[in-house]
């Protein structure tokens, strides 16, 4: 599934570096919020598992393109079997809520479902 999510102001100089296709771990900005909607950091998938991190408000992701005019960055996901019926035929842009643990420990991303929201 390929999203596209906001970035902190502060996190535009994260997205450099970075081309289409890269694994990445996307970091999301959680402070004063009880759900996060946008990043505050893109950083190699493979730096972050060195700093033994796999838990946190943390998403692996494949990097698809980023936008630092827009302060957007494009990603892609596995898709839950079980959610391919929720946003089948979904027209863009449409909102859509990822549930996910907190624990990441592998490549792939594990998302536990899929929410289409109205705005």
């Amino acid at each position: 599934m390929t999203l596209r999510a906001r970035l902190r102001e502060f996190a535009e100089r994260s997205i450099e570096g970075h081309k289409p296709g890269d694994r990445v771990m996307l970091v999301w900005d959680m402070i004063g919020k009880t759900q996060a909607d946008s990043i505050v950091l893109i950083e190699r998938y493979q730096a972050m598992r060195e700093s033994h991190v796999e838990a946190g408000y943390i998403l692996p992701a494949e990097f698809v393109a980023a936008d630092a005019n827009a302060r957007t960055v494009t990603f892609r996901v596995p898709l839950p079997s079980g959610a391919v019926g929720t946003v089948q035929g979904l027209s863009y842009p449409k909102r859509v809520r990822l549930a996910v643990p907190m624990s990441q420990p592998n490549e792939t991303a594990a998302i536990d479902g899929v929410e289409v929201v109205e705005r």
